[in-house]
Parts: C-alpha cells; sequence; structure tokens
C-alpha cells in the first residue's frame, strides 16, 4: 500500500467509536499530504507537517525530561518566583525553537532521500490517546503515539522497531543533559551550529535589569546601573557609573575545550580619567568582561577579566596582588574606537595557560560584566552586546563572524570597527 493510500486502510482500521477515527482518520490524512508535498519540496513539506502535526512541548518533554529546571535551578534563589518562571519560559521557547529545527531538518532529509512504501498493520485509540502502527516492507513496524491536544490529534512520539524517536534524540544529546550545561547550549547543538549564543539579552524589556543576570550580596541595596536596551532587532546593556563598581553575574555553563574561542560586542563611551588596572587605587575600566573558569576547593573563583583599559597596552596580562583577585588582560584600550561598537575575539584555552597554567576545565562556571569608576572616583559608561563561544575548527577555518553589525547601523548608532584579537 502506498502512503497516499493509507487514509483508507487507517480509517478501515478503526474500531473503537468516534474519537478513535478521527485519531486515525487524522493521522492517515497528514501522511497522505506529507507524501505529497514532500516529493516537490521536501523542506518546505517538512516544516509544515512538523508544525501541523507534531505536539512539540509533549516530544519535548520526553526527550529533556526536567533538564532545563535542573539546568537553571541554582538561579531559583537568587530571582522571585515569577522572575524565574518567566526566564524558563523564555529558555523554553528557544529550545523548543531549535528542536522544532532538528525535527525538519531531520523529516527533510528523509523526505529529500525518498519514502519507503508504508503499509497500516493495527491501532488502538481511546478518547485522549491513540497508537496507529505502519510497517515499512523488508523492515520493522513504527509506531505512532498520538495524542489529542487544545489543537486537536497531534504526534507525541515515534517508535521505531524497538526504539523511541524521543530516546534516540536523548541519546544523541546526552552529554549535554547529564552534565546539566546551560540551555543555550542545547540550542546550539540541536541547530547543530559551531558557536553557542552565550547571551544576547534577548529574554529582558528595555529599561529592566538583564534577565538572568545577579550580583553579590554585598551589592543587594546598591543601585544597579545595568539597563537593557534595543538598537532594531539587537538588544544590549547599557552601563553608566559614577563613583561605584558593581558586578553583575550570570551562569554560564560550556566546555571551553570544546568552544574556546569567546567573542563579544562592546562599546566604551567614557573612559575612567586615569584607570589603570595594575593598582588598587587606579583599577577602574570602561568595560570588563569576566569569565569563570572554575572554583578551587576553597570555593574561590579561578577567573579572568577582559578589560578597556584607559592606559595600559593591549594584551597586556597581570593580576594585582591581592587574594582572589582575577587575572586581568586588556583587549581594547585608550580612546581610538571611543564611542564605536567594537567586536573582541579571545582563545580561553591559551589564556587559561598564560594566567592560571595548563588546560581549563572542561566546564565553566559564568560570566560577569563591570563597568567601574569607584576608585579613581569619576565617571564611567560602556554597553555589551552579543557574547558567543566557538569551536577552535571555526576560528582556524575562518568562519567566526564578527556578529557586531546589526548594532553599528542608523540611525541610533554610527561608526564602525572590527578588529579580531588573534589568539
Amino acid at each position: 500500500m502506498r502512503l497516499r493510500g493509507l487514509a483508507s486502510g487507517l480509517v478501515w482500521l478503526a474500531g473503537t467509536g468516534p474519537a478513535g477515527a478521527g485519531g486515525e482518520a487524522w493521522l492517515a490524512s497528514e501522511l497522505d499530504r506529507l507524501n505529497l508535498e514532500g516529493r516537490r519540496a521536501p523542506e518546505a513539506a517538512a516544516a509544515a507537517f512538523v508544525d501541523r502535526a507534531v505536539d512539540l512541548p509533549g516530544f519535548a518533554e520526553l526527550c529533556f525530561g526536567d533538564y532545563l529546571e535542573d539546568s537553571l535551578a541554582e538561579l531559583e534563589g537568587y530571582m522571585t518566583r515569577s522572575d524565574f518562571r518567566a526566564y524558563v519560559e523564555a529558555h523554553r521557547g528557544r529550545l523548543l525553537e531549535s528542536l522544532r529545527q532538528r525535527l525538519v531538518d531531520d523529516l527533510g532529509a528523509r523526505l529529500a532521500a525518498g519514502l519507503p512504501t508504508l503499509e497500516a498493520a493495527s491501532s488502538d485509540f481511546d478518547g485522549a490517546a491513540g497508537r496507529a502502527e505502519i510497517t515499512v516492507p523488508g523492515g520493522g513496524p513504527i509506531r505512532c503515539h498520538l495524542r489529542r491536544t487544545e489543537e486537536g490529534w497531534r504526534l507525541r512520539d515515534l517508535r521505531l522497531q524497538d526504539r523511541r524517536l524521543s530516546r534516540m534524540y536523548r541519546r544523541r544529546f546526552e552529554d549535554v543533559l547529564d552534565r546539566r550545561d546551560s540551555p543555550a547550549v542545547l540550542e546550539a547543538r540541536l541547530a547543530g551550529r559551531e558557536y553557542i549564543v552565550l547571551e544576547d539579552f534577548s529574554f529582558s524589556e528595555p529599561g529592566d535589569l538583564p534577565m538572568g543576570w545577579g550580583w553579590r550580596d554585598r551589592d543587594d541595596d546598591a543601585e544597579k546601573p545595568y539597563r537593557v536596551r534595543r538598537h532594531g532587532r539587537d538588544a544590549f546593556v547599557e552601563a553608566r557609573v559614577s563613583d561605584s563598581s558593581i558586578l553583575i553575574l550570570s551562569l554560564a555553563q560550556w566546555n571551553p575545550r570544546r568552544f574556546p574561542i569567546l567573542t563579544w560586542c562592546w562599546r566604551a563611551d567614557r573612559l575612567p580619567e586615569g584607570g589603570d588596572e595594575r593598582f588598587g587605587a587606579t583599577n577602574d575600566s570602561a568595560a570588563g568582561v569576566y569569565v569563570f573558569y572554575s572554583l578551587t576547593w576553597l570555593g574561590a573563583p579561578r577567573h579572568v577579566k577582559y578589560v578597556w583599559s584607559t592606559t595600559l597596552p593591549l594584551d597586556t596580562v597581570g593580576r594585582r596582588n591581592r587574594i582572589f583577585r582575577p587575572w586581568y588582560i586588556v583587549a581594547e584600550s585608550g580612546a581610538e574606537n571611543l564611542g564605536r561598537w567594537t567586536f573582541e575575539a579571545v582563545d580561553l584555552e591559551r589564556d587559561h595557560g598564560r594566567t592560571y597554567g595548563g588546560d581549563p576545565k572542561d566546564r565553566t562556571v559564568g560570566l560577569g560584566l563591570l563597568t567601574d569608576a569607584n576608585n579613581t572616583g569619576t565617571r564611567a559608561e560602556a554597553c555589551y552586546g552579543e557574547l558567543r563561544a566557538w569551536t577552535r575548527e571555526a576560528w582556524e577555518q575562518g568562519r567566526v563572524v564578527d556578529h557586531c553589525g546589526g548594532l553599528r547601523g542608523p540611525p541610533a548608532l554610527t561608526g564602525s570597527t572590527s578588529r579580531e584579537v588573534t589568539p
């Protein structure tokens, strides 16, 4: 029986009343339509079928379980309950979109290769769920698991021979799930990208503090000088400080050995006068991006701060002689690019080696942003855009791109610069 004839075969097998027959007829119709459209335009047909026929939230739950809540659990104590729920749901939406694209790509590739002949075998439906089995001549049966949703019948899972499709997907991404790496890592893996979007500030409303970012306990009562702004489709964080030093922090857990090239966009608008990171009395930077590699057995962070320095030369590496202070590396210096969005790229493996020595651990702890002017008693202003982590292969083969272009366009921002820091 060709797939086009599957509709009548499944309806003929109905034996559980109107609700069951409706589910069988729906599935048969969808498969029939998929076969017809898939011959003409496999990719478009796959996208339309996934959108119409798949219970994407239900399938994601089977694939990933409580991964999302578990991976973000450490934030729950630092956010209000409503903010935490909103943050989880924002990540869920992005994760579902990545999973949808993965299904579309996989199904599109299968359609492009040609569908085999399918034959109806059996079905079992009740009012809210059902199973319909189809067979591939020369192969094992495919069991379709369906569920009735508010939108109607939807596919929730498939069983191919003795393995569920959801389990196959889970196995494909099991390393990320078991390690509870950041959702951004799973999104990148689902999308098959060679970079992770660690933060793009898109979850936050303009004028708000960036969602998912916190601060040290000692700064609970201090004014936080960081606000999300938008320029067209791009979001960024603006910091304007006077005689203050507030570090904001975010969980960001990925493997810096697999994705060792960190890139970001930033713009310094005002340098703290006399800033010099070598000394406590002048230790102010227009902009600073922290990478928290790991924690010592005492709980102290191993962290490197990439700074836009007022006075120190590019690529200066140093550390103030005080306990638990971060190493700093000058990624940008002086007023040459003041007021311009600048693209930075650094090699985390190399920089860990020339600060703490040796290779970093295979899972980072987080990121931080700091614009400060408290030691010099002056003012500092800067903005921070999207942060990404890339594979070394992408870097060495020239596929790491300057992703700051949207922030440079008219009418609000003008000027451009793109200087890459060679690892």
